[in-house]
């Protein structure tokens, strides 16, 4: 869907977030470990979601992937990945400050 420019990312994704999935189901409670694995695997596909629903041109593929009505929950989605410090898209970008070192330290 061209009005999503990220939408192919949500492939790329997919195998991650299946594993997690899995791995959920397999343990029956997950822990806080699995939980953000999971977050870490779907909170990036929300701003996709979000974009595929609001372009009607693109809505049919949610329909196709069984993920219309499912939608309704992304608030509280957000909100779960937000209190996690995920982020929700993948054009988050990101920042790296490199740590100071010193002699005290041992480096």
């Amino acid at each position: 869907c061209d009005a999503c420019p990220t939408f192919p990312k949500i492939y790329e994704g997919m195998g991650p977030l299946m594993t997690a999935i899995q791995l959920m189901a397999s343990v029956g409670t997950p822990s806080a470990e699995d939980m953000d694995s999971l977050l870490t695997a779907l909170c990036p596909m929300l701003s996709v979601l979000e974009c595929l629903d609001s372009n009607s041109v693109c809505s049919s593929v949610l329909a196709t992937m069984g993920l219309g009505p499912s939608l309704d929950s992304l608030a509280g989605m957000k909100s779960q990945c937000a209190t996690a410090g995920k982020p929700t898209s993948y054009a988050t970008s990101y920042t790296f400050t490199s740590p100071t070192c010193s002699a005290a330290d041992g480096l």
